[in-house]
């Protein structure tokens, strides 16, 4: 391959931004085989696509870097010579009620991006010095792609982002690998809806299997992110017995995946058939209530009654929102004085 990276430093480096998450493939881009109606199609499944990366990764919004302008990125032609940008796309999509939504998303990604954000020089060294020149075992149909995308899939490898592409049969992929200098190097990859479920299970499952007791006021959000957390809950974790930790964790998996299948339907209460939640006995309530108040994550102290077990002697006590439709994590910690237990 030859390789752009060695051929285009300068414009790289203008048109990155630190940490970029998103990373538009500009080889996906075939003006000269796309029809004008198909590049409206294919500019709404991109846009699309995005908006719900963005919905399920959760966290602080993410730019889109383009090569270039969005108004000279030609996506298509027509038959008398006409081309249209993904810009100009993206703001037909302002006439529809349908598309709106599509339009301002739109505007957002761009304003995530200012030209004026780059990378620093040894990001961009490290991009640079990325070739892939073998493939990865069990990737290897998918090599030329990669190696097509060149310096836009490399950025990507490098900062942790995602690259994305035009709808394209070529680009049906969700995930990628090459090997670089000996070393195995994996990109995301999404140009359709179907691929965003892949994506972000693979994220998610790479966050859980890293956090740790130092590490989960920083990751919960991502580890967790249909859970709401109570404000005391960063000094309970703290002082958590280490040697349930794990199991702990578990816990608040299984909690938040039914907390996102209790906001995906239209039931009146989650569904706890996988793990048991119990309230407090009356006595315990009568005698012990106040050690079950705990200051919410909105501010004010509540009472935290419903609880799960972890192990042995440890709990996790929680507020069910109907209102909302949210669970919220009150107390991680030792079992809680009850009326037979003090």
């Amino acid at each position: 391959m030859t390789s752009t990276a060695k051929m285009r430093p300068s414009s790289f480096a203008q048109n990155a931004v630190n940490m970029s998450q998103y990373v538009l493939n500009a080889s996906s881009l075939r003006p000269d085989e796309t029809e004008l109606a198909e590049g409206r199609s294919l500019t709404a499944t991109l846009l699309q696509t995005i908006a719900e990366l963005d919905s399920q990764l959760g966290g602080p919004a993410r730019p889109l870097k383009l090569p270039q302008h969005a108004w000279d990125l030609i996506l298509a032609r027509g038959d008398q010579g006409e081309e249209l940008s993904l810009g100009d796309y993206a703001y037909e999509f302002y006439s529809s009620a349908e598309t709106y939504d599509l339009a301002v998303f739109f505007d957002a990604l761009l304003q995530h991006a200012p030209a004026a954000d780059m990378l620093d020089d040894e990001t961009v060294e490290a991009i640079l010095r990325l070739t892939p020149d073998a493939p990865a075992a069990g990737f290897e149909m998918l090599y030329e792609a990669i190696c097509a995308a060149d310096c836009d899939a490399m950025q990507c490898a490098v900062t942790g982002g995602t690259l994305l592409s035009l709808d394209f049969p070529f680009w049906d992929f969700d995930r990628a690998a090459v090997m670089c200098q000996g070393s195995q190097v994996e990109i995301d990859h999404a140009s359709r809806l179907a691929h965003v479920d892949a994506i972000v299970g693979r994220r998610h499952d790479a966050v859980l299997a890293n956090l740790t007791q130092q590490n989960f006021n920083v990751l919960r959000a991502q580890a967790f992110p249909a859970l709401l957390w109570g404000q005391d809950i960063p000094k309970q974790i703290s002082e958590f017995p280490t040697e349930y930790l794990q199991l702990a964790f578990k816990r608040l998996a299984k909690l938040d995946g039914i907390a996102r299948g209790w906001q995906d339907t239209a039931t009146q209460l989650p569904d706890f058939s996988d793990i048991e939640i119990k309230p407090e006995s009356d006595l315990t309530m009568q005698n012990y209530g106040a050690a079950r108040r705990f200051r919410s994550s909105a501010g004010p102290i509540v009472t935290y009654e419903l609880h799960a077990n972890i192990g042995r002697g440890t709990r996790i006590h929680l507020l069910i929102n109907e209102a909302d439709r949210t669970i919220e994590i009150g107390y991680i910690g030792t079992h809680l004085p009850t009326w037979k237990f003090n």
